[in-house]
């Protein structure tokens, strides 16, 4: 009996064994998928005239890199490029009004993809006063995944400068808040143009859900960008809020 058990026990960890290595090797081959597609976007927007030299970013001239209008021929559904320096975020973000979360699960070529790619709230337009920008919590490592490391105050002091080029140009903000709520939170009826008693209930918000912030000093007037993603379970979220210098 203890030889049948012994071997029923072997079975189970072994199947258990081979799963995990199953779902291991699952989460490389679908991040490396996604690297090549946006690898192959950011190369097709970052050649010469002449399509034989790679432009570099420049550290005076943060995205100075990404040719926006090249972008936009690639695909008319996107909007600009989100890049945090020394993290994984630098990615084409797109906006479909129409079809709000086309991009939930596709990729820039439009093909099926798990992970998606970080979009703009359909109802918003690039001169709202709070941008949302929404992105998967990928387990893989990929998309807004790196945002819950900004709740470590080290992490949120080194890596606290975001930058998202549009064909407005280049708007630089620096991270001021981070915030674990709901899908329900009152923070994403914050939109569109804030006046001054709005955003009198968004530092009230800021001071009272907060799990870290900056002790910048942020003015009625300042606009906002906020990266949104799923939290570890259910109808979990997570913000990292950031204010435009």
């Amino acid at each position: 009996m203890r030889k049948i058990i012994k071997k029923a026990l072997a079975g189970v960890l072994a199947a258990i064994f081979l799963f995990s290595s199953f779902k291991v090797v699952q989460y490389l081959v679908v991040s490396n998928q996604e690297k090549n597609v946006v690898d192959s976007v950011y190369k097709q927007i970052t050649t010469d005239i002449l399509g034989d030299t790679q432009l570099e970013p420049s550290l005076d001239s943060p995205l100075s890199d990404v040719d926006i209008e090249k972008l936009y021929k690639l695909n008319k559904d996107s909007v600009g490029w989100l890049r945090i320096p020394n993290t994984i975020i630098d990615y084409p973000v797109m906006h479909t009004p129409n079809d709000n979360e086309k991009y939930l699960h596709k990729d820039f070529y439009e093909k099926k993809n798990k992970s998606g790619l970080p979009f703009l709230d359909g109802l918003q337009t690039l001169d709202n006063d709070n941008i949302f920008i929404y992105g998967h919590n990928m387990k893989n490592g990929t998309m807004f995944w790196s945002l819950k490391k900004y709740k470590n105050k080290a992490y949120f002091n080194n890596n606290s400068t975001i930058y998202f080029k549009t064909a407005l140009g280049v708007a630089t903000y620096e991270v001021y808040a981070v915030v674990d709520t709901n899908s329900k939170s009152e923070w994403y009826n914050y939109r569109g143009q804030i006046d001054e008693d709005t955003f009198n209930k968004m530092m009230q918000y800021i001071d009272k859900k907060a799990v870290i912030k900056s002790d910048a000093a942020v003015n009625f007037g300042d606009e906002f960008l906020t990266l949104s993603t799923c939290g570890a379970n259910g109808d979990k979220r997570l913000l990292v809020i950031a204010v435009k210098k």
